[in-house]
């Protein structure tokens, strides 16, 4: 839409951050043309040219899409170049063969991505609940395999959408940024130098914390106390109390 969206010169589109905002402002001065905005595929036109399991690049390569219309509108290019990768990728998941600069899909290959993307889900379901989804894999549908596993059907889609059926759960290698409230090397030393006094030899951290703060001496909470004793192994039973036996 004229003057609401901006094209670079390296065919990249860029929309405001209040494109909502002033798309409604512009059909409120009666403007002849109304946005509408369609959601082809969860995935961008890159992800596409590799996902293992059907996209809207697939239709386009059936004619079931009408190209023309991208083209008028400046996205042929892209198109194109994502086609040809698609149809690398394809041949690579064993759904065609090359012939030449030309590429032979076999019969039956959008079945094929609809089962390889299936796999994928259920791999996802499997990894992430570590229950098997038997009735997705005896034929039922997701959403049954869903409520086996423990799951929303969205969440399903969630991971769909976002690439995680094939690169898994990003949780685990997640950069998690330490906390400014965190203890420095200094106060973890000080906790531990306080908790091993001979006076607290038999003390646990909730009987430590009060008697220092009687003293005016404040270093960490109870809880604080203990992690810090459990990350130096040290959270053995402190007291003068025998260890329950069972």
């Amino acid at each position: 839409m004229s003057g609401v969206v901006e094209r670079t010169p390296d065919g990249q589109f860029l929309l405001p951050t209040n494109y909502a905002e002033r798309v409604l402002r512009l059909e409120g001065r009666g403007a002849r043309e109304s946005a509408k905005v369609q959601l082809l595929d969860p995935h961008s036109i890159q992800q596409q040219a590799r996902y293992h399991g059907p996209t809207w690049l697939d239709q386009v390569m059936t004619d079931k899409v009408d190209r023309t219309f991208f083209v008028r509108a400046h996205f042929g290019v892209e198109i194109e170049q994502a086609m040809q990768t698609r149809l690398q990728t394809l041949v690579s998941l064993g759904a065609g063969v090359r012939q030449g600069q030309s590429v032979a899909l076999y019969e039956g290959w959008q079945n094929q991505l609809q089962r390889m993307e299936r796999a994928l889900m259920l791999q996802r379901i499997e990894r992430e609940t570590g229950r098997v989804a038997h009735v997705a894999r005896d034929g039922a549908r997701l959403h049954l395999a869903c409520e086996v596993a423990g799951i929303d059907v969205r969440t399903l889609q969630r991971w769909k959408a976002r690439d995680g059926l094939q690169t898994g759960d990003r949780r685990p290698d997640a950069v998690h940024p330490k906390p400014a409230h965190a203890l420095t090397e200094q106060e973890r030393a000080a906790v531990l130098q306080a908790a091993n006094e001979p006076r607290f030899a038999d003390t646990p951290p909730a009987r430590i914390v009060p008697t220092l703060a009687d003293e005016g001496v404040y270093l960490a909470s109870e809880s604080t106390f203990c992690r810090v004793l459990r990350a130096a192994g040290q959270n053995r039973r402190r007291g003068r109390a025998k260890a329950p036996h069972a």
